[in-house]
């Protein structure tokens, strides 16, 4: 007789930090490429606002250029979830950061030459954000081809809370460069870090950013319209999907009616103070980093649906507050705190999706669920300006986070909503 067999030991208990997952080299890529494209965005972000309202005086004119930053989400984004479920998403990626870093190299050279013009602004934003609603399904939808279920919700963490760590210190470098450089450098730092992301982005490898079918899906080629109504049919078939989707509407409406107005709302009520705007800004992205770590350690899919309810009339409570300041550190806690609630919601929802939805139809339900968030958005800042103009940026605040605190509160007994979540 051979000797006894030996029971094999347990495994090892998985470590517990999250940052364990930068152990996977195609994550780490994706993780830097981030870094580096969120890092320039938020000098982007304060220089545009800054420049536009410093120089027309108008809220109206911060208005357009709110509008111009969601148009393209909503013209392109159901087009880009269907390009991310068909093409290359590694591909995708790198060819929006390519535009986006020559358009704003070519709009540096402009700017620093001709001058400011607001066209030449607005077009610039339409097209970075544009491309930046062909990038982030491809995004989100490459990320479950990297990492397995149980690494998801700390993926999406650290993407976010590194994401948003580096709109901090760009939002704090931009109102640096405003200050002590002008308007100029703070666009040429942008499409730097669009070329280092591109850069990042073509060491992963090309097979996971391939496409794949699901077993049912035939062979022959399908047309874009079917790809697309393959997505919202997916969407209506699953009532806790169609319930978030349906629900956001309302929020984004709100939220652009505040936000988009941080700049105004800055020179209106607090100081008009170049740094403390870039720090309100830094605020909120320092929040959403907070919030999205938070949900790996709380494996907050387990209530992915009530999270997201509770989380929209929190948040609305923190803009009265936010309303009704008129300190800046009080403002600043406010801000940092909405950012965390948004951070968390979001978070805790993308890494649900990703786990839920099969890898083959989620380009599309994920740029569906953008679209229908970003619909009301353009309207919400045009009413949001005019309200700012003709009833004041206080007003405006206070009645769009009681609106908010009701949204919230009408979501929780849904049934959709409940079931929303992942053991």
């Amino acid at each position: 007789m051979g000797a006894a067999s030996t029971p094999a030991a347990p495994p090892a208990p998985r470590p517990s930090s999250p940052t364990r997952v930068l152990r996977n080299p195609s994550y780490r890529n994706l993780f830097s490429a981030a870094a580096a494209s969120q890092l320039g965005a938020a000098v982007f972000v304060v220089t545009v606002a800054w420049v536009v309202y410093h120089e027309t005086g108008s809220a109206l004119d911060i208005t357009y250029v709110g509008v111009a930053s969601v148009v393209p989400g909503v013209a392109v984004g159901l087009l880009a979830g269907v390009l991310a479920d068909r093409y290359n998403r590694r591909t995708l990626m790198i060819i929006s950061d390519s535009i986006r870093a020559i358009t704003l190299t070519l709009f540096t050279v402009y700017l620093a030459t001709v001058g400011f013009r607001l066209s030449v602004v607005l077009a610039v934003v339409v097209v970075v954000y544009g491309f930046t609603a062909t990038f982030n399904p491809a995004s989100s939808a490459i990320l479950p081809r990297m990492m397995p279920g149980e690494d998801l919700e700390d993926a999406n963490g650290l993407l976010t809370a590194t994401g948003q760590g580096t709109q901090v210190i760009g939002s704090a470098a931009g109102g640096l460069i405003l200050a002590f450089a002008g308007s100029v450098p703070g666009f040429a730092v942008n499409a730097l870090t669009y070329v280092l992301s591109a850069i990042f982005l073509t060491q992963i490898a090309s097979s996971v950013g391939a496409t794949v079918r699901a077993p049912s899906t035939p062979t022959s080629p399908h047309s874009f319209s079917s790809d697309l109504r393959e997505g919202i049919g997916y969407i209506r078939d699953h009532l806790p999907l169609l319930e978030v989707v349906l629900g956001a509407i309302p929020v984004n409406f709100l939220a652009s009616m505040t936000f988009s107005f941080l700049v105004v709302y800055n020179a209106k009520i607090l100081t008009d103070n170049t740094s403390e705007f870039a720090f309100l800004v830094a605020g909120i992205a320092g929040g959403v980093a907070l919030g999205a770590v938070a949900v790996g350690r709380l494996r907050a899919r387990r209530f992915a649906g009530p999270s997201l309810a509770i989380g929209i009339a929190v948040a609305g409570g923190l803009v009265v507050g936010l309303a009704l300041s008129h300190e800046f550190l009080v403002s600043l806690a406010l801000v940092v705190a909405i950012g965390a609630v948004t951070g968390f919601i979001n978070t805790v929802y993308v890494a649900t999706l990703q786990i839920i939805v099969p890898n083959a139809v989620l380009g599309r339900v994920l740029s569906v669920q953008q679209v229908g968030g970003l619909v009301a958005t353009p309207v919400g800042i045009i009413l949001g300006g005019l309200v700012i103009t003709a009833l004041g940026v206080q007003f405006d605040f206070l009645v769009a986070g009681i609106a908010l605190v009701v949204n919230g509160l009408a979501l929780i007994p849904l049934k959709g909503i409940w079931n929303l979540r992942v053991q």
